[in-house]
């Protein structure tokens, strides 16, 4: 009965401040209600709120909050695809999957299981319950139900011809059934309480929930000492050649110099997708080798040429930063570079965390979930940084430097950005602050309808202002 009652209530609430709507605080609002009827219905002890279960729940919350703060759709794309990610681990770990199951393999298998055991115990809530019905214990109170239904429909429509203000809440209600608006918030609500019956039914045990399936197994012991010296030697003899051989190339720009035939472009965008295809296959490596080791009495050699090759991963990715900020010196700072700049900082701190797994051997239930908070980190960290805003300050002091700006590319700054650059538009030449005002009333950011309380944001609130302020357009 709690599981019926949740799931519908927490849909329609859902419904009402998400349908259709922009992403902001309705997000934190749902995430946190989900959240807090979970706590209310397994009513957990302070040692289960400390389980990984309720961590991922956590987390979740506090990134669904950071929705209410940027305004940038990537980062709000990949928040909601973080918060999806961390549901389906919720949903596994609560199917019984054991926290150290969660394994490289149970993590891609994740989000398919997640929706398998949600759906199977939502369809099992929803059979007993019919079932119940079918025995005649719910007839007499579903029976009342329908009956109060249709005789306040009837009344209220009748009454409505006497009162104007009935009559528009009539109204309302017949243009939301009839519309397709009004069909497709019903479908919705339907659907996403479905889920959410499954989703609390598994996660806090209220549901027959079976064991997830598929529980992870330790791997055979496989590569001997000899076997993966041989491997992880090679590897880093080929990185050391490469490193001495590709210095001037990888740790300056070749399109700087005259008649290196090597773009600006070229330079960045090649080195970047070939080191980060190196690094993640490298990290791979190690971390199947070390998973099936067969230990022998050279594992601190093995340990140290490890470390050697993780270390060169590193070197490389430290030649995409610098060639990255060569190209920026150049061109100028955009979004996508700064995101470029944020991966290449995670996958470092990644391969330094698999440096700190070799010393003990890898634990891969261990390493994927500090991974996973790795990367909610830097989600967490380019939502609370504002980049949009950093993009604009750091063109405008590479102007000022320089004297070269791209003023298209500026007057089109999303609402994360449009703050600083109002802020920072006075200290701009008449004919440069026209210009960044008529690109902007022309492609720039459009703030839309006003948002509703449910829709708040705290980036698009201020960039309203800050539009209307450049602009001088009404609100």
């Amino acid at each position: 009965m709690a599981l019926w009652v949740a799931g519908p209530v927490l849909a329609i609430a859902i419904t009402t401040v998400g349908y259709e709507a922009r992403p902001g605080l309705n997000w934190f609002l749902s995430i946190a209600a989900i959240a807090l009827s979970l706590a209310v219905l397994e009513r957990p002890s302070p040692r289960a709120l400390a389980s990984q279960r309720y961590v991922a729940v956590g987390v979740a919350v506090g990134l669904s909050s950071l929705l209410a703060v940027t305004a940038d759709a990537l980062l709000q794309s990949l928040l909601a695809l973080a918060i999806a990610v961390l549901g389906a681990v919720v949903v596994r770990l609560g199917a019984g999957l054991a926290p150290g199951e969660l394994g490289p393999a149970q993590c891609l298998a994740t989000p398919w299981q997640a929706t398998r055991l949600t759906a199977s115990a939502a369809s099992r809530v929803v059979g007993d319950r019919l079932r119940t019905v079918g025995e005649g214990r719910a007839i007499a109170p579903l029976r009342g139900t329908a009956a109060a239904a249709a005789i306040v429909m009837v009344f209220g429509g009748l009454l409505a011809e006497a009162d104007p203000t009935l009559a528009a809440a009539r109204d309302s209600i017949v243009h939301a059934v009839t519309s397709l608006s009004g069909i497709g918030r019903v479908g919705v609500c339907t659907a996403l309480a479905f889920g959410l019956v499954g989703f609390l039914g598994v996660a806090c045990h209220c549901a027959g929930n079976p064991r997830a399936g598929g529980a992870g197994r330790a791997s055979p012991a496989v590569h001997t000492d000899t076997e993966r010296l041989i491997i992880l030697g090679t590897v880093a003899a080929l990185f050391a050649v490469f490193l001495l051989l590709q210095a001037p190339y990888l740790f300056e720009n070749p399109g700087a110099r005259a008649g290196s035939g090597v773009t600006f472009a070229a330079a960045v965008h090649r080195g970047f997708i070939e080191i980060t295809i190196v690094a993640s296959l490298t990290a791979g490596i190690v971390l199947l080798l070390d998973r099936r080791a067969a230990r022998g009495p050279r594992e601190t050699a093995v340990r140290i040429v490890g470390y050697l090759v993780l270390l060169e991963c590193v070197l490389l990715l430290g030649s995409a930063w610098l060639r990255l900020d060569a190209y920026e010196g150049a061109y100028g700072y955009t979004l996508p570079r700064t995101y470029v700049r944020g991966y290449v900082l995670a996958l470092a701190v990644t391969l330094l965390m698999l440096a700190a797994e070799l010393r003990a051997g890898v634990d891969p239930a261990r390493f994927c979930w500090r991974l996973g908070m790795v990367a909610v980190a830097a989600l967490a960290a380019l939502a609370i940084g504002n980049p949009g805003a950093w993009v604009v300050r750091a063109n405008a002091e590479r102007y000022i430097a320089s004297g070269r700006m791209d003023w298209d590319y500026l007057a089109q700054t999303g609402p994360d950005g449009l703050p600083t650059l109002a802020h920072l538009l006075p200290r701009l030449t008449v004919p440069e602050q026209a210009r960044v005002t008529e690109t902007l009333r022309a492609s720039g950011w459009r703030p839309g309808a006003p948002d509703r309380w449910f829709e708040w944001n705290l980036h698009r609130s201020m960039a309203r202002g800050a539009r209307q302020a450049i602009t001088h357009e009404s609100p």
